[in-house]
């Protein structure tokens, strides 16, 4: 993938497979119509935990307006198992699901949440 994101270096604002829904435009010739902010963060961690644990991008196209529709509009596969062949705790699965949510208010507030919440899940965990 490093070349291709190395191809996909925007001037304000990234790599177009990490994108969040709410910062792409679809309807004019300029593809962000936001500037990035901390929901923005959290949904490219999330993009980011799915690629370390899946070896895989979320979502794909093979052109701008295929990929920005299925970022937008494509629900999020998450296998029970993941690229190396274990399961994938569903505690882990709901925070990455969680990261990747359509509507930026349906996700974490920032990263400090995401830890927070992991520790929370980790510990109900231990306890059962």
């Amino acid at each position: 993938h490093a070349e291709l994101e190395k191809d996909e270096l925007m001037k304000f604002g990234g790599v177009t497979f990490y994108m969040p829904p709410e910062r792409i435009n679809t309807t004019s010739l300029h593809k962000y119509a936001t500037p990035p902010d901390m929901y923005s963060d959290v949904y490219q961690i999330g993009v980011l935990m799915y690629l370390a644990v899946y070896n895989t991008l979320p979502f794909y196209g093979f052109i701008w307006e295929e990929l920005a529709k299925n970022i937008k509009e494509q629900a999020v596969d998450l296998p029970a198992v993941s690229f190396s062949g274990y399961r994938v705790p569903q505690e882990l699965a709901a925070i990455i699901e969680k990261c990747l949510c359509k509507n930026p208010a349906g996700r974490y507030e920032d990263a400090s949440a995401i830890l927070k919440e992991f520790n929370v899940k980790k510990k109900i965990k231990m306890l059962k």
